[in-house]
């Protein structure tokens, strides 16, 4: 199976719940338990490793940006709607084209007058990489391969067909275009090429 069905498969099944037709209203943020601060949505490597990154682009159906903004404890709704502004709304802040590092680089101290940084009051950015990145890494069972979610962006609602305990279900559905880097390391090897320079030299001399 491939990383993408697996990932559509397991979220689809038992991830955020999203309501599959129409627009407006958006869905309802699902109930969810407290987790502990989320950490930034990836984390590079040590930098005593060098590590080839395979990138992967993965859509995730029936997930949607709005769920995971108001999710966790997430403050960013209730502020939204004291500001009043029309210039910031959470319609427009999950919109398809919007990114978490766009969300995550807001000055929320400017625009919503709060001293809580984006990643307090939207949580739920950091729990959905975790979460991304737990599911593949357990899906790998590699302890050589480091995964990281760099980002993930709100898409189109797309016309999909899935099947879920034997019932055929119909779109379209929310989607979410997530990316994943790969990264391989294996500190034997380069530790071996670090003790002969000749094999980075593919042998010669």
């Amino acid at each position: 199976m491939s990383f993408t069905a697996l990932l559509t498969c397991l979220i689809f099944v038992h991830g955020l719940s999203a309501q599959p037709t129409g627009i407006m209203p958006a869905p309802s943020p699902p109930i969810l338990v407290p987790r502990p601060p989320a950490p930034s949505l990836s984390t590079p490597p040590p930098p005593h490793l060098n590590a080839t990154a395979t990138p992967l682009l993965v859509t995730l159906y029936g997930l949607d940006l709005w769920s995971l903004l108001t999710s966790w404890g997430s403050g960013i709704r209730a502020l939204l709607e004291a500001q009043e502004s029309p210039n910031l709304s959470l319609q427009g802040l999950s919109a398809p084209g919007m990114c978490a590092s766009q969300l995550l680089t807001l000055n929320t101290t400017a625009l919503l007058n709060t001293s809580l940084t984006a990643q307090e009051l939207m949580p739920g950015l950091g729990y959905f990489a975790t979460d991304v990145a737990q599911l593949l890494r357990d899906y790998l069972n590699d302890s050589s391969i480091q995964v990281q979610v760099p980002d993930f962006c709100a898409g189109n609602r797309t016309a999909a067909s899935f099947n879920n305990n034997g019932t055929r279900v119909n779109g379209p559905w929310p989607t979410l275009n997530v990316t994943i880097n790969l990264l391989t390391t294996e500190p034997e090897r380069q530790a071996a090429a670090s003790a002969h320079p000749q094999l980075q030299q593919g042998g010669e001399g």
